[in-house]
């Protein structure tokens, strides 16, 4: 017998800690879709609960602005026509566009960072495929979207 079998006792306890809880329930084969669904639903509704916080303050910004040029240039003149196109171009830009586009890829970055590292999103992704490719084909997978393409 070594020392190492001597002086040290190994205990193996059965134990389950949060982490493989979580990936547990998040992998099921019936739960795991019905936590995709509602983190995506979550996510949908923080993008566009940022977003409107930060798309009206940024329309009356631009409204005011729009307001005041027409105060500069005369009523239906060419210069006055272009400034407005110029300006609703490049509002549509920054106040519609900017406020849902960079929630959503903060809360993709995060969704990545979080679902990856634990292996959830290849998981999830696996799972629709290879029940898409078990079904018949008289019933198309309602999960995997390329489906359709691969028969």
């Amino acid at each position: 017998m070594n020392i190492f079998e001597k002086a040290a006792r190994i205990v193996h306890t059965h134990k389950i800690d949060l982490r493989q809880a979580i990936d547990r329930w998040v992998l099921h084969k019936f739960f795991g879709y019905v936590i995709l669904a509602l983190v995506f639903y979550a996510f949908f509704h923080f993008i566009f609960g940022i977003g409107e916080l930060i798309e009206a303050p940024l329309i009356k910004s631009f409204d005011r602005l729009n307001n005041h040029l027409e105060s500069l240039f005369a009523s239906g003149s060419l210069s006055l026509f272009l400034v407005h196109g110029v300006l609703h171009g490049i509002s549509g830009g920054i106040a519609i566009v900017l406020p849902y586009l960079v929630p959503f890829l903060i809360g993709l970055s995060l969704l990545e960072d979080v679902a990856t590292c634990r292996g959830w999103l290849s998981s999830w992704t696996f799972s629709c495929t290879v029940s898409a490719s078990t079904e018949s084909p008289s019933f198309p997978s309602f999960w995997a979207t390329g489906a359709a393409f691969r028969r």
